[in-house]
């Protein structure tokens, strides 16, 4: 039962609009109405800018960390993160690392993220958070 009749974010149903709703439910010999944002948009991921999609070959048995600032309607901005820690390099040098997050009204946001692989990177070693423990306008 919710006493407070406070708002509550709700996955809406395909078709239906974002935004504000009334849900009015019978509640025993009562009627019990209650204010809920129906999202039935999934919420969007800006990457930190200081995540380089660039890894070095000895470091992809360590795996990759991606980090940014989920956006969604309904909710304010907040940092989310993943590790994946299983990493394959495929024909074209580079590794895919997928992402998918879920926002408070269970709408995903699912993005593949390819890093090149090259010897030219910056050797983190087991240090997934290296880039963001960096200065953000420092090179490497």
């Amino acid at each position: 039962m919710d006493c407070c009749n406070i708002h509550r974010i709700v996955k809406g149903d395909a078709g239906e609009r974002t935004g504000w709703r009334f849900l009015t439910d019978p509640d025993g010999d009562k009627v019990a109405t209650r204010l809920m944002y129906v999202d039935t948009k999934p919420p969007r991921l800006v990457l930190d800018p200081r995540i380089k999609l660039v890894i070095h070959p000895d470091d992809v048995r360590f795996g990759f960390l991606i980090q940014g600032t989920l956006y969604d309607e309904g909710a304010g901005p907040e940092i989310v993160r993943m590790i994946c820690d299983t990493l394959t390099v495929d024909e074209e040098g580079f590794v895919t690392v997928p992402f998918e997050y879920a926002d408070r009204a269970g709408n995903f946001v699912r993005q593949d993220y390819r890093l090149k692989v090259s010897s030219s990177a910056v050797k983190r070693g087991a240090n997934l958070f290296y880039y963001l423990q960096r200065a953000s306008g420092r090179e490497n």
